[in-house]
């Protein structure tokens, strides 16, 4: 898993950073975004000490490069536009202490459906850890024979998934009790019994986690002062620094504030 990882999310960023690029000069917009949680997933298994030597030293380093090139060519279509480009992240990265690594595991939500029988009727998206499963628009189905069918598996006796149920939607997430024993026994409603890792991918030891110091926020644009520095932002300014960018109005009840200060001028018309 941790030999094909790296170069499927850097496969799948330069694909997503491609299909962004060659959008953005097809159509004429006022506003568009461009997100991607590749680094966040590769950031977390394949972190490593500065000067730390592995078979997969290069992966941060060529993420970087991917993801340089790619902004690259977008501030160079921006400047040539007179768009303003903004680049940030909700936390940034750090080493994680030993202690404290494990492996990141992860429901196959392919396998799990097809074990229970629910291939056709259901789909579950990745939420972190979590995964919400919804029913399909054409699936006869029903969801609450979806949760009764999670709710009887058992590994080693104990219940192997916790679950929040809602009215359409499914979140379930794997119960922090198993460690890393993949070949535990898992205990199917159809009396069927698998091995754990059969319906849970066991990734790599996670070694990087968020770091709230280290978070990025670049501003460049008409509007926007050359060199300007602050130590003075939080995520939650990004928003209306962008409705004012935009000449939108400001709700008097959003969290965050304008960041004026690096604007040109006081007031944008």
């Amino acid at each position: 898993m941790e030999e094909r990882m790296h170069l499927l999310k850097e496969l799948e960023l330069i694909i997503h950073t491609n299909l962004y690029y060659r959008l953005l000069k097809k159509y004429s917009l006022d506003f568009s975004v461009f997100f991607d949680y590749s680094f966040d997933t590769l950031g977390h298994i394949y972190w490593r000490k500065k000067g730390e030597e592995s078979r997969y030293s290069d992966v941060i380093p060529n993420t970087y490069r991917i993801i340089d090139n790619f902004v690259g060519k977008v501030n160079n279509y921006a400047k040539k536009n007179n768009f303003h480009l903004i680049i940030c992240s909700d936390h940034g990265f750090e080493l994680k202490e030993k202690k404290n690594q494990r492996s990141y595991r992860q429901i196959n939500i392919l396998n799990l459906l097809r074990e229970l029988g629910f291939y056709y009727d259901v789909y579950g998206i990745y939420m972190t850890e979590s995964v919400v499963f919804r029913l399909r628009p054409d699936s006869l189905g029903s969801l609450r024979d979806f949760e009764t069918a999670i709710e009887a598996i058992r590994c080693e006796g104990v219940e192997l998934f916790a679950i929040k149920s809602y009215e359409n939607k499914l979140i379930i997430r794997i119960n922090d009790v198993f460690g890393d024993n993949k070949s535990l026994k898992v205990d199917l409603p159809n009396k069927k019994t698998v091995s754990l890792d059969s319906i849970i991918d066991f990734n790599p030891g996670h070694t990087g986690s968020h770091s709230k110091d280290n978070g990025v926020f670049i501003f460049n644009g008409p509007h926007i002062k050359k060199g300007f520095r602050t130590k003075e932002i939080t995520p939650y300014d990004v928003t209306p620094t962008i409705l004012a960018l935009c000449s939108q109005p400001i709700p008097s009840d959003i969290d965050g504030r304008v960041l004026k200060e690096m604007f040109k001028r006081k007031n944008l018309k």
